[in-house]
């Protein structure tokens, strides 16, 4: 059984309860002064990116392959520190030609509130 519970941190968090107790799924926390945003990543004929950068934890990391159907990708609950740059890496395919590369985004306030814009091929 689940339900939903409203957050003004968070937006909605499930919370289950089952026989071996509560448990809550909600987002990564964010760090607490504001210094980390996520990415929003316009694609415009790849298939499937990947980011790492600084997280706000201040470790390197790599989120997983994404697919990129939209025109638009967020990568939900992955903090990056504002003032460095992430990579980006891309795929796909395109007239019957494969591609893959890397590109940096810079992170900063972008037009989506606590995300930083980037795009890729």
């Amino acid at each position: 059984m689940f339900r939903f519970v409203e957050s003004a941190v968070f937006g909605l968090s499930v919370v289950g309860l089952s026989a071996a107790g509560l448990a809550v799924l909600q987002a990564a926390d964010a760090a607490p002064d504001g210094g980390c945003l996520q990415v929003t990543v316009h694609t415009g004929q790849s298939d499937a990116i990947n980011v790492r950068g600084t997280n706000q934890n201040g470790a390197w990391v790599s989120t997983d392959w994404r697919n990129t159907p939209n025109p638009w990708t967020r990568i939900n609950n992955w903090w990056w520190k504002k003032g460095t740059y992430v990579q980006i890496e891309y795929q796909g395919t395109h007239s019957g030609t494969h591609f893959h590369g890397t590109t940096p985004c810079y992170i900063q306030e972008g037009g989506t509130h606590n995300f930083a814009d980037c795009a890729v091929r």
